[in-house]
């Protein structure tokens, strides 16, 4: 049975090896003299950087800001492509907070990094 197991786990590892290869992969460093989110000023001078994955219609990335009481870090995953004329997405972000700063906020839907 474990050795099924392992055998398997190995073969979804190689898989997903082969599929990071046509990945597309990202990164992006910024700052802000002001930053500002639901128009409230959130901290001065803030540094913030993310990671961006795409791969077959697949998306996935984070993102994170210093909000002077912790760290504002986003994620957000989905699905995208193409019918004929007709593009589609569906996906998930979240907005976590680090420290005492604000709530989580949570969105279901997702526009595709192509839009």
């Amino acid at each position: 049975m474990m050795k099924t197991f392992t055998k398997t786990g190995l073969i979804a590892v190689l898989l997903g090896l082969s599929g990071i290869a046509q990945a597309d992969v990202s990164a992006n460093l910024g700052y802000a003299s002001e930053y500002h989110y639901r128009g409230i000023l959130q901290k001065n001078s803030s540094a913030s950087g993310g990671l961006d994955y795409e791969s077959g219609g697949f998306y996935a990335g984070t993102w994170a800001a210093d909000v002077g009481d912790g760290l504002e870090v986003d994620g957000y995953f989905g699905y995208g492509g193409e019918i004929d004329e007709f593009g589609y997405s569906v996906g998930y972000t979240g907005y976590f907070y680090t420290g005492d700063f604000d709530d989580t906020c949570l969105l279901y839907t997702s526009p595709s990094p192509r839009d």
